[in-house]
């Protein structure tokens, strides 16, 4: 079975779910078949046989309202799951919910193949977020506890993050942590200070490299997961609306990491710049 083959997706189309009677609230569209099955989740909780409606659309053109009941729930952490029964749903409407749907999947597939590859190999310097690979211990949170995990690959754009409890795709969460300063430590003066002809030049890498990072927190998302043993999983986590000054950090991050390494590679090995406090 390949990479992509354990990742589970839902649509993942945030909604506003309306209950006759009892006011609306938002939830998230998992699964959408005009014929069959459609599933969502929420906070909140509806009893079977609630008479709800929701609109799916983009937010100019075509819109399309559709309602039911629901038939039955299940339960995750604090979210209820919700099964619904769909009302008939005219033939134009099938159509278009259905072309929907499969532009939303395809998009998905094509993010989760980026994850997958990110999982079992990290992408080279084409990608527009350079994945680096890195190892180094953080703390996340989905409600009021901070709960410890492990990072495997960093760039400005997410991560990769190994956890020890089961997590589901679309989870809002907060991460923090501290990016290890050794690497500017490692990073030699030959393999890039002694390039840098201009001393001015000069003199502002070596202060870039000796300044420790500091914790950041960001927002975040889970966009996918891959199960390994038990309740441990690696997750596909994106950064949601990232400051430019932390965005500068995390690239500085990786692109000390680059230089360690093609400075550990290089026969001349030179005295390297050490961190400051």
């Amino acid at each position: 079975m390949t990479v992509a083959a354990t990742l589970v997706a839902s649509l993942e189309f945030p909604i506003v779910l309306i209950a006759p009677g009892l006011g609306a609230t938002q939830a998230v569209l998992e699964e959408l078949d005009p014929n069959g099955d459609c599933r969502l989740r929420s906070l909140r909780f509806f009893s079977p046989g609630t008479q709800i409606e929701f609109i799916v659309g983009h937010d100019v053109g075509t819109r399309t309202r559709i309602s039911g009941r629901i038939a039955g729930y299940s339960t995750n952490a604090r979210r209820f799951i919700y099964h619904i029964e769909l009302d008939d749903m005219a033939e134009g409407d099938v159509e278009w919910v259905s072309l929907l749907v499969s532009r939303r999947r395809q998009h998905l597939a094509n993010k989760i193949e980026d994850l997958a590859a990110d999982i079992v190999h990290p992408p080279p310097l084409a990608r527009a977020s350079i994945r680096a690979e890195a190892d180094f211990d953080l703390e996340y949170r989905i409600w009021e506890t901070w709960r410890r995990a492990t990072a495997a690959n960093l760039s400005t754009g997410g991560l990769l993050m190994r956890a020890h409890e089961v997590l589901v795709e679309g989870m809002a969460l907060a991460v923090r942590f501290v990016l290890p300063s050794t690497v500017l430590e490692r990073c030699s003066e030959d393999a890039l200070l002694g390039k840098l002809w201009d001393r001015g030049v000069r003199e502002a890498a070596q202060t870039m490299l000796r300044r420790p990072f500091k914790e950041l927190t960001l927002r975040a998302r889970i966009v996918c997961h891959r199960p390994i043993a038990g309740t441990i999983g690696d997750y596909g986590v994106e950064f949601c609306s990232v400051e430019p000054a932390v965005r500068a950090e995390i690239d500085r991050y990786c692109t000390a990491l680059r230089f360690a390494r093609s400075s550990s590679a290089s026969p001349r090995q030179a005295a390297p710049i050490r961190a400051s406090a």
